[in-house]
């Protein structure tokens, strides 16, 4: 019995060396589509449709629907954002910061290319907890430049909503002509350290 607790005690010991309590961020290739959206909007479906295909083959996009003007319900959310974009005529967005504002008929292409480029810098969140009490997210992100890196970088903290449900206008071409139980996705609902 002495040997087995000493083996055993030895295994432990050496499963242990060369162990690092280190998070290492791992690169993921990804890209961001911002887009401006509405519930007004009759051809914003479309452009829904189309971003729920790439996904299909691009998963790690990240979309940020900016829905505005008329009477949507969360417009104001993301009104200091698409004001510096010049966002004004919808669906419109931007793929990865790189593209400058483009049509819904380009994003899926942008997003193919964009999705094979090297991350610059890789972003892992090590650490996370909400308080239900107070509603608080506290979390520690972890950066790591993959490339010398020219210029300032901001990290920008944007809270998103899905499964919202909320009337829908469309049109004979981009279907529905109007749906009162319409699932919206990827709306943003707060940008949580301002928009820039």
């Amino acid at each position: 019995i002495k040997m087995k607790k000493h083996l055993f005690v030895a295994i432990a010991f050496f499963s242990l060396i060369g162990f690092k309590p280190e998070v290492k961020a791992q690169p993921v290739l990804n890209t961001v589509l911002e887009y401006c959206t509405g519930t007004w909007c009759q051809w914003c479906p479309c452009g829904h449709t189309i971003i729920n295909n790439f996904l299909i083959n691009h998963p790690n996009t990240m979309v940020l629907a900016y829905h505005g003007a008329g009477s949507d319900p969360w417009q104001s959310y993301s009104a200091g954002i698409r004001g510096i974009f010049g966002m004004n005529s919808y669906p419109t967005g931007i793929v990865g910061r790189r593209t400058g504002i483009i049509s819904r008929s380009a994003w899926a292409g942008w997003v193919n290319y964009q999705s094979t480029l090297p991350a610059g810098v890789s972003i892992a969140v090590t650490s996370k907890n909400y308080n239900s009490g107070t509603r608080t997210i506290t979390m520690t992100v972890v950066t790591t430049p993959l490339a010398n890196l020219d210029g300032m970088y901001n990290i920008n903290f944007v809270l998103t909503e899905d499964n919202l449900i909320y009337g829908q206008t469309g049109n004979s071409s981009c279907p529905p002509a109007y749906d009162p139980n319409y699932v919206h996705n990827h709306v943003v609902k707060g940008m949580i350290n301002g928009d820039l």
